[in-house]
């Protein structure tokens, strides 16, 4: 443990389990850090109170001031749990050596050689290790041997009506090296294992195909507790885990529309499941969890339950999603793994089972489209059609092969025309007891035509009146017998329905809608300009930065919360061309020579380059301190990003005095918040007499600060060896004197 290359901070009774041979798994390392390295530590307990095995110094320091004493201390404390109801005398003398590692000063615990040889000589002859557990209770580091290899387990992955998958890493055990990694299957029944050998045997030499995983071992036959079939790792995550947010994946991948990037995978899917239906195999269990979405792609896995077309199915895939034709014994054929594809898409778009009514399955009638709503539906005119044909109730109307479910998916959807917006009319006031004359009714509809082009202006949020008493009156004797006529009470106007764009912005202006989060992400819409608040931290930041007091400004916090709606303001205040947030990395030059730089998100990566590409070169001119040039960079990223950039430089390099600033201001603002006070942080050297804190005590901070702290922020200095550094609430600036510009 003394050598140990992170400390733990969080060794309890809790996160120090045992495996089947009695060797020991740490656990709970949400803590832990390297010691060489910096990061940001808590002064109170991680929630609630500290456990009774933490070191003293930690409860009266914190976690900042942990390291491998006080992990020992820990560790001696949680094992003590083990020998204190026991009476005999090799408990007493365990309890002994214990004490000699939980001694209140660090300086007197006992080293942790010595702990290890003391309680070595009191185990004597270590006991026989026993035999490995059953497949069902592996643990990660299991070592497993499969047909010649070994093979260590990474990760349980999850389990089912069939057996258990885990990822493993193929071993080279004399070179101690990864060979490979892989998804193993395990299956626990005799029946289910033998049928799952044989169908593994019939896939494995067709799939050949980009969009399904590969199969790597097939065993020979089935024994339990051992590997049933080794299958190609897919870096990824199951379509399931999409199911109702649909949307937010779209938007992650830059994707033009849910619909687009669906037909794409149905496209994918339709050819992988081709490759098998040419060979004389069907899937057979095609459901969202074995979709895996890796990147922009979709790739099909687990083959379980292939087996020929034109053979009865004995056993169905998943009930949920599977065709009927198993219950009405009919033979299989490709028509059924496309009604499962069709399921399985329904249910991960609309968040509705497929064809579940009042509760209870019912396939006989199709697709449960009551369910959905009207216009989600219309947002996939190509994709329900597929869905519709796919899994009709009537076997002979659906896809009867994958190549023309293909060409279903290949044609061009039908485009609706537009619709031309209804206007709300607001009937004038109307004199005490006067009368209204009733509309004038059509004897005939309307001639045929071309529907007009819809106004676009109709898509911009309309101006709400200060009151609704304030319609205007009509010009001419004409109008008003028009307007009067829209009200009534004999014949009632015909009710239509509207369409109201801005709504829809408001659905999408929180994370998690059904319609998309585009409205959390900048000010890429009209609604999103209109709806913008501006605070004085703007004007604080425009100034600081147009005066050269400021010339690096890193907005961090929690992904949301506006950093980059912000940038994209201020973009206009500088007077530089407004651009849209996808763009990531704006550059322009103020009329003043100044040359400013935003990062719009530096979490993410852009145009092939990744994220701590686009840091190290965002950040180098400032790395050593105020820049030589006429420039400023204003920076948006999440607080853990951020210091993951730090910790990675100064283990790269080494500390600089950008990367010191930046980690000591993460550092006093998480200790705020720990402490529950607002996020700031002072130093008794910048209070006056008076203990109020000044904005002269902010480093060059002037009138900005001053701004920044009517907004509800207040500015804070760095440490004296550091550049000057200012944080507003979730801001941090890296300024210096204007004779450095």
């Amino acid at each position: 443990m003394d050598d140990a290359p992170i400390l733990h901070r969080n060794l309890t009774p809790r996160t120090v389990l045992v495996r089947h041979d009695n060797t020991p798994i740490f656990t709970g390392f949400e803590l832990s850090r390297i010691p060489s390295e910096r990061s940001v530590g808590s002064v109170g307990p991680p929630s609630g109170e500290w456990p009774p095995s933490t070191a003293p110094e930690v409860r009266g320091q914190g976690l900042h001031a942990a390291d491998a004493r006080s992990d020992r201390y820990a560790l001696c404390a949680s094992l003590r749990v083990l020998f204190e109801d026991r009476d005999d005398e090799t408990s007493r003398q365990a309890l002994d050596v214990l004490a000699s590692g939980t001694a209140d000063d660090p300086a007197q615990r006992c080293e942790g050689s010595a702990l290890d040889a003391r309680l070595s000589a009191l185990l004597g002859e270590s006991p026989p290790v026993p035999p490995p557990p059953p497949a069902r209770f592996w643990t990660e580091d299991q070592i497993v041997a499969f047909r010649g290899s070994h093979y260590r387990v990474v990760e349980r992955l999850g389990a089912g009506g069939v057996g258990t998958t885990f990822k493993v890493v193929q071993l080279d055990r004399t070179r101690n090296e990864d060979l490979g990694t892989y998804v193993a299957k395990v299956c626990h029944d005799e029946e289910a294992g033998r049928r799952a050998v044989s169908a593994y045997r019939l896939a494995r030499s067709h799939l050949q195909h980009e969009a399904v995983s590969g199969i790597f071992e097939v065993a020979s036959e089935w024994r339990e507790n051992e590997f049933t079939a080794l299958m190609t790792w897919v870096e990824g995550s199951p379509l399931r885990d999409f199911v109702g947010v649909l949307p937010l994946l779209v938007d992650d991948l830059d994707e033009t529309s849910a619909d687009a990037l669906t037909l794409f995978w149905l496209r994918a899917m339709c050819e992988a499941l081709d490759v098998l239906h040419r060979n004389g195999l069907i899937h057979g269990d095609v459901n969202p969890g074995n979709l895996i979405v890796s990147g922009r792609d979709l790739v099909l896995t687990d083959y379980d339950f292939v087996g020929r077309i034109d053979e009865p199915i004995t056993v169905p895939g998943a009930v949920l999603y599977c065709s009927p034709s198993h219950r009405t014994g009919r033979p299989a054929s490709p028509s059924d793994d496309l009604y499962a594809l069709a399921a399985s898409f329904f249910h991960v778009i609309f968040e509705h089972e497929p064809f579940r009514y009042a509760g209870a399955p019912a396939k006989e009638r199709g697709l449960h489209w009551e369910a959905v709503d009207a216009e989600q539906r219309a947002e996939y005119p190509a994709v329900a059609a597929f869905l519709d044909r796919a899994t009709d109730p009537d076997p002979d109307r659906r896809f009867q092969s994958a190549a023309e479910a293909l060409k279903a998916l290949k044609a061009e959807p039908p485009v609706a025309p537009p619709v031309e917006p209804v206007p709300v009319v607001s009937p004038p006031p109307v004199a005490p007891g006067s009368t209204v004359s009733p509309p004038p009714v059509e004897s005939e509809p309307p001639a045929a035509g071309p529907a007009p082009a819809p106004d676009p202006s109709a898509t911009e949020p309309a101006p709400v009146p200060e009151s609704s008493s304030a319609a205007p009156a009509p010009d001419s004797a004409s109008s008003a017998d028009e307007s009067a006529a829209v009200e009534s009470p004999e014949s009632p106007a015909v009710r239509r329905e509207e369409r109201v764009e801005w709504l829809r912005w408001l659905l999408q202006s929180y994370p998690g809608s059904r319609w998309g989060n585009r409205e959390t992400r900048g000010l890429d819409s009209p609604f999103a300009e209109q709806t913008y608040v501006e605070t004085p931290l703007e004007a604080a930041l425009h100034d600081d930065v147009r005066a050269r007091r400021v010339r690096l400004v890193v907005l961090c916090g929690n992904a949301g919360d506006g950093k980059t709606a912000l940038l994209q303001h201020l973009v206009g205040r500088f007077g530089l061309e407004r651009r849209a947030s996808s763009e990531r990395v704006l550059e322009g030059e103020t009329d003043d020579g100044l040359r400013v730089r935003m990062n719009l998100d530096g979490s993410a990566s852009w145009r092939g380059r990744s994220a701590d590409d686009l840091l190290d070169e965002f950040l180098a001119p400032f790395r050593d301190g105020p820049p030589a040039e006429d420039i400023a960079h204003l920076l948006a990223i999440n607080d853990g990003r951020l210091l993951e950039w730090i910790e990675r430089v100064a283990g790269r390099e080494r500390e600089t005095s950008l990367t010191r600033a930046l980690y000591e201001a993460l550092q006093r603002v998480q200790q705020d918040r720990w402490a529950g006070a607002p996020a700031v942080a002072r130093d008794g050297s910048d209070e006056d007499d008076d203990g109020e804190y000044n904005d002269e005590d902010a480093g060059g901070g002037g009138d900005a600060a001053q701004d920044a702290e009517d907004a509800g922020q207040v500015a804070e200095e760095a440490a004296p060896s550091a550049p000057p550094t200012r944080t507003s609430g979730s801001s941090t600036s890296i300024s210096g004197p204007s004779s450095a510009a």
